[in-house]
């Protein structure tokens, strides 16, 4: 390849599959601006559900029950006499007598199919095959688009005896001239290709927003034996004396973070959705902290803040039935419930970024912290990530629905043993010593749903 095709493959690349490195700081608009695009035209938002493709949905069944025949040639010579694109309700009742006429010679009939009662799932498959730009289907149905402007070459289309062939071999050739009328604004016309109100009211009652069903990702492996996220916790709790003061806080935030997983394995909702995703950012919080009272030895100023923190709570809640016991509080906090009180509420006064590149943690708090923080602050962008999905309607393009089950984009088991296994092994290097074990995905979690209840079968057998 030349320097310019390289150029060219890179500019392709930065448009299709663009990499948060490619987009620069203009610092005047304060804005991320990838420079292969610095200025974007929003659309108008309006959205247009049902689509050009099922209005020739009752041509597709044909082909689907004879073929690619010679009534194609037919239905196109009628559509161009006829100025028409033959979308299903733009056929008027004399029309249809003379549809009927043509086709009858081939011992078809024409068929509406956006009928009451009309079942969109029934199509789904000629649905998608229509919108699929190198198939016979899709091609076809811009032809039928194209035919009555007169503006499409005459031998586009050789009617070999193999015609579906010819449609898949022409059909970048057709796309390109489609393309080309509509940015002219010859083709789709929105008075021409608009479904009349009684259409859209069919399509609204029985074409709904539908939700594919989908398994979740990962199912808990229940009853462990040797269960680490249990077993842990037991022996610190049988041997905590034995720490020093500082080692007890560094143990302890690396616990709450067990606490933490050995929670979430309690709900398959809470293991693959929003609580997995907040749980990330709260772990990647409590690592890099360690990390930072480690590397700069402020374990010991870290516990007394967080001291002087706890009385403040426990005279907001003293008499309080939210506490159960005042007393171990006060006993825990070391200091009389009448000295100073910090006023930051946080020992870590900088942001969490500023403390990961200190800690050359950039890259992990890039994939850790900043999309599951969303999540920790309600903002539309988790919203959008945990409710919402694309619509599974063939008929219904490019717009999201209600999931009403499992999360679309959150994936969060993996990245959650990633940092505790980074945890791990902090506060093994701490203690001098390897005596804490790193933990697998897939000795706690199944990833197939079979397996799941093949092992919760074999559980209720044991029981039995």
């Amino acid at each position: 390849m030349t320097d310019k095709d390289l150029e060219f493959a890179e500019m392709l690349r930065k448009r299709i599959n663009p990499n948060i490195k490619d987009f620069k700081m203009d610092k005047k608009k304060s804005l991320f601006i990838n420079p292969v695009v610095p200025e974007v035209k929003r659309s108008n938002g309006e959205l247009y559900i049902y689509s050009l493709t099922v209005g020739h949905l009752w041509i597709i069944e044909i082909v689907k029950s004879v073929g690619f025949g010679e009534f194609i040639k037919d239905l196109i010579l009628f559509s161009k006499e006829n100025n028409s694109n033959l979308l299903e309700w733009n056929i008027s009742q004399s029309e249809e007598i003379r549809l009927n006429h043509l086709l009858s010679k081939h011992n078809m009939v024409f068929e509406r199919k956006i009928v009451s009662g009309i079942n969109i799932m029934k199509y789904k498959e000629e649905l998608e095959l229509l919108k699929e730009k190198n198939h016979p289907y899709h091609t076809l149905s811009r032809i039928f688009h194209m035919v009555k402007t007169n503006l499409l070459p005459e031998d586009i289309l050789g009617f070999s005896n193999n015609l579906e062939n010819e449609l898949k071999e022409k059909s970048s050739v057709i796309n390109a001239i489609y393309l080309g009328l509509k940015s002219a604004g010859v083709v789709e016309d929105e008075e021409e290709i608009m479904p009349p109100q009684s259409v859209i009211d069919i399509l609204k009652e029985f074409s709904p927003c539908m939700v594919e069903k989908k398994e979740m990702k990962y199912y808990a492996k229940i009853g462990l034996e040797n269960n680490y996220f249990e077993r842990l916790p037991e022996l610190f709790s049988m041997n905590w004396d034995w720490l020093t003061d500082n080692e007890k806080v560094i143990v302890s935030k690396l616990l709450y973070s067990f606490r933490i997983i050995k929670e979430l394995t309690y709900s398959l909702f809470a293991i693959n959705g929003v609580l997995a995703a907040a749980s990330t950012r709260i772990l990647f919080d409590n690592y890099w902290q360690s990390k930072y009272l480690i590397e700069n030895n402020e374990i010991q100023q870290y516990k007394e803040f967080a001291l002087d923190r706890m009385r403040l709570h426990i005279l907001k809640r003293t008499g309080k039935e939210d506490v159960e016991d005042i007393g171990i509080l006060m006993l825990a906090s070391n200091n009389d419930l009448l000295d100073p009180i910090p006023i930051h509420g946080d020992y870590f006064k900088k942001s969490a970024r500023e403390y990961a590149i200190q800690l050359n943690l950039k890259d992990d708090y890039d994939k850790y912290y900043e999309y599951n923080s969303e999540f920790i602050h309600a903002s539309l962008t988790a919203i959008l990530s945990s409710l919402m999905v694309e619509c599974a309607n063939p008929e219904h393009l490019n717009h999201f629905t209600v999931s009403p089950s499992s999360s679309r984009y959150i994936d969060a088991i993996p990245h959650i043993f990633d940092i505790i296994n980074a945890h791990i092994s902090l506060v093994n290097d701490y203690l001098g010593e390897e005596i804490l074990e790193n933990v697998e995905l897939e000795d706690y979690f199944f990833k197939e749903r079979n397996s799941f209840l093949v092992h919760m079968e074999s559980m209720q057998n044991k029981m039995e």
